[in-house]
């Protein structure tokens, strides 16, 4: 397959044809009022369009579980419940298997029509690893963390501010 590019002087700035992507090989500079556009509602089930680090892991991750940066540098299951597995940093778009690298998403929306949340509601790492929940976790010990806000049932707005509070039960 060859990736073809082609420069307009209209609306378009740039194409990439047969499903090619883009690899910036120096720093992109953006004019003044210029924008990077999300899907902020993914169409399809299990997509995810946003800011996206590849990352190694170091254990079998699972589509859309949270993820924190353990000793070793590996991305492994968040859990607000254990003590080192936190704060989450990411979540995984797609499963990945130990040892791989993967992309995890920083930033960003993902779709998965399997969720129910409350739209508005905020979305928090579990006390089961890897797992989101709208419940903020509260035993004695447990550590809480704000990841993101529900935009509609199925659709979430993920972003990682590594702040995280124990609770004193």
């Amino acid at each position: 397959m060859t990736t073809k590019l082609s420069y307009t002087d209209g609306d378009d700035a740039l194409t990439i044809a047969d499903g090619g992507g883009l690899t910036v090989a120096q720093n992109m500079t953006m004019a003044t009022g210029t924008s990077i556009i999300l899907d902020a509602e993914p169409d399809s089930d299990h997509t995810a369009t946003g800011i996206m680090a590849s990352m190694q892991v170091g254990e079998d991750i699972s589509a859309f579980e949270l993820v924190y940066i353990h000793s070793d540098g590996d991305v492994m299951k968040a859990d607000a419940s254990a003590t080192g597995t936190m704060p989450a940093v990411g979540i995984a778009p797609a499963a990945i298997t130990d040892t791989n690298y993967g992309n995890i998403l920083l930033r960003g929306f993902v779709h998965d029509a399997t969720w129910n949340w409350t739209p508005g509601g905020r979305l928090y790492v579990s006390e089961t690893a890897g797992a989101i929940t709208q419940t903020a976790p509260s035993d004695d010990g447990d550590f809480f963390q704000v990841v993101g806000i529900a935009l509609t049932a199925d659709i979430g707005y993920f972003t990682f501010d590594t702040t995280t509070i124990e609770s004193a039960g």
